[in-house]
């Protein structure tokens, strides 16, 4: 069924714009959008769906920012309907993802406020979420469950962990809240780079140590330097 057509030229970039409205009776659905020119064609589509304003929230906390491999990881679920009062008679299902993790070399460098500013390079991650585990539970008298799962100690690397909470409410609404934590290796990490990455026979070489927790904050430690010469 065509609900519209057009026809346009497109301007000296290559480039074209269009536009349609739906009106408030339109069929909900997947519809497809195709663009020719001679014999060539391009297919695009967009979904119609009926929305529906939630009626309550859901968020997702775990108890500490970042836990150890093999430590019991604590978190909690909380539902509130918009108008103040709890979800009381909820079911829980959170399941957990992990993925891979770490600090990018630019992290505690002076320059990092640069790098910074690309969004997508906050984080390094170098894999898609894996689901590993799934806890279900219900909701109490005050719209809380509290979940607990042991963290991973399979990966070889840190990682994060999401939790997807989905709760359904007496009346089978289902709404979803997330919140994530790390798991790493140890209590915290370590860095090192030289000042500068020339000097002269004979210059003393002057390197910067840092160690800090996953959430940023300075730790005092015994450390050891090797210096390989290539």
């Amino acid at each position: 069924k065509t609900v519209s057509e057009m026809t346009g030229k497109l301007t000296d970039a290559g480039s074209l714009f269009g536009e349609f409205t739906l009106d408030g009776e339109a069929e909900l659905g997947l519809y497809y959008i195709n663009i020719s020119s001679g014999n060539k064609s391009v297919v695009g589509s967009f979904e119609v769906q009926e929305y529906k304003k939630p009626e309550y929230k859901v968020e997702v906390a775990f108890n500490k920012s970042s836990y150890t491999k093999g430590e019991k990881m604590t978190g909690s679920v909380q539902a509130d309907y918009y108008f103040g009062s709890p979800v009381t008679e909820g079911t829980v299902t959170v399941r957990l993802y992990k993925k891979n993790f770490y600090y990018p070399w630019w992290w505690w460098n002076e320059n990092a406020w640069f790098y910074k500013g690309f969004d997508r390079y906050a984080y390094f991650w170098n894999s898609d979420p894996e689901f590993f585990a799934v806890v279900e539970g219900k909701l109490n008298d005050k719209g809380a469950f509290a979940f607990e799962y042991e963290a991973p100690s399979d990966n070889e690397r840190d990682f994060q962990v999401q939790a997807v909470a989905e709760v359904t409410d007496a009346s089978r609404r289902a709404i979803q809240g997330s919140g994530s934590t790390m798991v790493t290796r140890a209590d915290f990490t370590i860095t090192t780079a030289p000042v500068q990455y020339y000097t002269r026979k004979d210059e003393p070489i002057t390197l910067k140590t840092k160690t800090f927790t996953f959430d940023g904050k300075p730790v005092q430690s015994k450390f050891r330097i090797i210096i390989n010469k290539q």
